[in-house]
């Protein structure tokens, strides 16, 4: 077939270049389109945020083709300024408060856009647009329509309103209660022996004079009681009345050794001896004088109070004391068991020193009373319940008394309290009173007593409810009483250790340069002034060293629950320390660092 030049040529006029797309673009605001030539593609505007766009007056939040500028019509979104405001309230009734928030707002515009053909529109801010005062007599209304009955502080009212801050302005306040004076316990033996101290200054000091300033004798003033004050009541916004709290320590007691004078405000020494407060009781705690060495001359020491060796604990001595220990000298192969403090002013080698051993059964038998003394009352409760039971009066219950009711609710609802008892009682038999004050030993001889009483037969002696509600009201108050001992743990001080078992229901300070080879558990803190070499160091709290381990001699292990610190000026690489679960080894020098977790330790070896 035989094709003409012209129609070849007309064809391949057919050129797609001259295909152009179609663009839009923005000037001055304004849209303008320009068509596609050809088989172009048409223009495509694509939307954004703060810009409602319209095709034909509807809504459109997609990208869309556009044919004409016509059709199309734009309006900016500004971000409207902000007024608001909140009354509050406070918990206690005490204050109302405003708080305001302004916010600025801000005059958006199109942005001018290069013709394209996917047009983005973009807007740019044009100005600030500052917020309004808030209406004052509105605030001030609803203000009013809480019905308080205080001043209204106006000018403060009327500056959080207009001033365009963030505020938080009180406008209204309730008269507060004026707090009470607590009772106050002077204590005047601590200003007996600080006169002491500083009349010595310039004279030779005499160890051997040391009683006059820690011990009194009988007729020293051992206390002042000043009384409390009741506080004044006040009044909240709504001018309803608020009571004071009621003052603490509304009466001094007196302890073993003790005698209140001058209308029981005046603490007096009834015999020779330590003071002691614990609370708001004062007593006296006997005291032994050792004027030279605890040896075979003296023989074992056994005393309820406390003791002052003003020599050594020599080898195979023992020492056992209700109170306080104090040596001037040296513990060597030694033993000292003390209810309240051990104070060491010379070193311990070899020996074995307990401080508050007494304490941790008391600390044992507390957990246990604080659980059952709630149960004790549900079972009062029961025993009221089934007491008022019509049917009760008709049944041989009612004839078999009370104890047999309460045995019967313990069997078959509260198994529990039995075995709580009899646990307390196990605990309470381990504690040693021979070497306690009497107030200690008649405490523990009272809880004993009480446990019995839900043990095995024990219940049957409960003749009444009355009887049990007035065991559960006991119980509670010599939970108050045990926990007065626990608020005064016992701790341990040494200038150095050496092979030495130390244990102490507190602190554990070692002041000097060394301890070596021990083995110390702490309910506080241990506290380690120069070198800790080899042993095993406990604490419930932290442990604090000068320096931790040395270079290839033994194994040093410090050891803290969850929580607890371990701090050293220098961690000799060998040492192992343990913060809860978590064991790890030091494999490099660590300088003055504070361990509160082993993390940092991760990629160390912890074998072994």
């Amino acid at each position: 077939m035989l094709v003409k030049m012209g129609e070849l040529q007309a064809e391949d006029n057919l050129d797609v270049s001259s295909d152009l797309p179609g663009k839009a673009g923005i000037v001055d605001g304004r849209l303008i389109v320009e068509e596609p030539v050809g088989n172009g593609a048409w223009p495509v505007i694509i939307p954004c945020e703060g810009v409602k766009v319209f095709v034909n007056g509807e809504p459109v939040s997609r990208p869309f083709v556009v044919e004409t500028a016509a059709d199309v019509s734009f309006h900016v979104l500004d971000q409207k300024p902000q007024s608001a405001y909140e009354i509050l309230l406070s918990p206690d009734k005490m204050k109302v408060t405003l708080r305001t928030r302004f916010v600025k707002g801000m005059e958006f515009k199109l942005c001018d856009r290069e013709p394209a053909q996917k047009l983005k529109l973009k807007t740019e801010p044009v100005r600030e647009l500052q917020p309004q005062a808030l209406d004052f007599r509105q605030v001030l209304k609803e203000i009013q329509d809480l019905k308080i009955r205080t001043r209204i502080d106006l000018e403060a009212l009327a500056s959080a309103c207009r001033n365009l801050e963030d505020v938080e302005a009180v406008i209204a306040e309730g008269i507060p209660a004026q707090p009470p004076v607590h009772g106050r316990i002077e204590r005047v033996w601590e200003l007996q022996a600080q006169d002491a101290e500083e009349s010595s200054e310039e004279e030779r000091v005499d160890h051997r004079e040391r009683n006059r300033i820690l011990s009194v004798d009988a007729g020293d003033v051992l206390a002042h009681w000043h009384p409390p004050i009741p506080g004044k009541p006040g009044r909240n916004v709504f001018g309803q009345l608020v009571q004071p709290p009621e003052p603490k320590n509304a009466a001094l007691r007196a302890g073993r050794g003790v005698k209140l004078v001058s209308g029981g405000t005046v603490a007096v020494a009834e015999k020779a001896g330590r003071p002691v407060i614990r609370g708001n009781v004062v007593s006296v705690s006997p005291q032994m004088i050792i004027e030279g060495n605890v040896d075979l001359k003296t023989g074992n020491i056994r005393f309820k109070g406390d003791v002052v060796v003003f020599g050594s604990v020599c080898e195979s001595m023992e020492i056992d004391a209700g109170g306080q220990v104090e040596v001037m000298g040296d513990v060597c192969q030694a033993q000292i068991t003390a209810g309240a403090d051990v104070i060491v002013k010379g070193k311990v080698i070899s020996s074995s020193i307990s401080a508050g051993q007494h304490l941790v059964g008391l600390f044992r038998s507390l957990a246990l009373v604080k659980k059952v003394i709630p149960e004790l009352y549900k079972l009062s409760a029961a025993c009221a319940q089934l007491q008022q039971h019509p049917n009760f009066s008709t049944k041989d219950l009612s004839d078999s008394g009370a104890g047999y009711l309460i045995k019967l609710l313990l069997e078959m609802r509260f198994p529990g309290i039995p075995k709580s008892f009899a646990k307390l009682g196990e605990i309470l038999a381990n504690i040693n009173c021979e070497l306690q004050e009497e107030e200690f030993s008649d405490l523990i001889a009272r809880m004993r007593g009480i446990a019995k009483c839900f043990v095995d037969g024990g219940p049957l002696t409960i003749t009444s409810r009355e009887a049990l509600d007035a065991m559960g009201n006991d119980l509670q108050h010599l939970a108050e009483e045990m926990v007065k001992y626990l608020e005064y743990p016992a701790n341990i001080t040494a200038s150095y250790c050496q092979n030495a078992t130390l244990e102490a229901t507190g602190d554990i300070a070692i002041t000097g340069s060394l301890a070596y080879g021990s083995d110390m558990v702490a309910g506080g803190s241990i506290e380690i002034a120069g070198d800790c070499r080899c042993g095993t160091y406990q604490a419930k709290q932290t442990i604090r060293v000068g320096t931790a381990g040395s270079k290839g001699i033994g194994k040093t292990y410090f050891s803290v629950p969850e929580g607890g610190t371990i701090t050293a000026k220098q961690f000799y690489p060998g040492v192992r320390l343990k913060i809860g679960s978590d064991l790890r080894v030091i494999n490099s020098m660590w300088y003055d660092h504070t361990f509160r977790e082993l993390d940092s330790l991760s990629a160390e070896a912890a074998n072994g």
